[in-house]
């Protein structure tokens, strides 16, 4: 699932902030839970630099992607059947969360000398990016939300590993 995402992320590097990585991150989180949801994000940051280019941010894309894995996955504790509306929302704040968390690694890198006023301006730079990758994980729960998230619980349950007596007894 991590390459997945990884591999889901290069096709649309040409539109800036537009990718499905964050919606799959989550739905792993979602089905698997939250330390599989981790795993999956932060392998998908890895991995998609691979591509794209490590520098400085692969770490912290690397926790923020991580970051919505593991709170999918506590979103599912929370709340086993979440909404199609809520998941979209839910993806559409990640979107948000996850710019915020890319500027105050920028900030703390490039800005620390300028204070509050260097961190919002980082921000408002950024929110066009943001609002797109918001967008982007919104339009994708709201199309292929509970079709990708049906086939994860499909996937999840043929793995499943239960003993005891065998079923035909």
């Amino acid at each position: 699932l991590g390459t997945l995402a990884a591999l889901s992320r290069v096709p649309f590097a040409a539109l800036p902030s537009v990718q499905p990585t964050t919606f799959l991150v989550i739905c792993a989180g979602l089905v698997f839970g939250p330390s599989t949801g981790f795993m999956v994000g932060s392998t998908a940051a890895l991995v998609s630099n691979f591509f794209l280019g490590h520098g400085p941010w692969t770490p912290f894309q690397m926790l923020a992607w991580g970051l919505a894995g593991a709170s999918a996955g506590w979103l599912a504790r929370l709340q086993p059947n979440p909404s199609r509306t809520g998941l979209a929302v839910f993806g559409l704040a990640w979107g948000y969360v996850f710019g915020l968390l890319m500027n105050l690694w920028f900030w703390a890198a490039f800005l620390p000398a300028t204070g509050l006023s260097g961190f919002l301006a980082a921000s408002a730079a950024s929110f066009p990016f943001d609002t797109a990758h918001a967008l982007s994980n919104l339009g994708l729960f709201l199309i292929a939300g509970p079709r990708v998230l049906r086939h994860l619980c499909r996937f999840r349950n043929r793995l499943r590993i239960s003993y005891g007596p065998p079923e035909y007894l």
